[in-house]
């Protein structure tokens, strides 16, 4: 996706998910959750369908979260 938001200019910028597939790695999901405050981000959009995915934006404090409600993301996504 990152190629396609590069082309978009309402998006600030696109993140790659540090964390590799299947890993819970709570700990590194809170830790980038929190180094992103500091960036005041306003929107996320969470693409992968996962209760994981939804995680970092939720630990981020995120105001609008975006994406499919699969995997019980009742809460850590508020736009769907």
């Amino acid at each position: 996706c990152r190629p396609l938001l590069a082309r978009m200019p309402e998006v600030n910028q696109a993140i790659a998910m540090p964390i590799g597939h299947g890993s819970l790695a709570l700990g590194d999901r809170y830790r980038l959750g929190k180094a992103l405050r500091d960036n005041h981000y306003d929107h996320a959009y969470v693409l992968p369908n996962s209760f994981k995915s939804a995680l970092i934006p939720w630990f981020a404090g995120i105001k609008h979260r975006t994406g499919w409600l699969g995997e019980m993301r009742y809460g850590l996504l508020n736009d769907h």
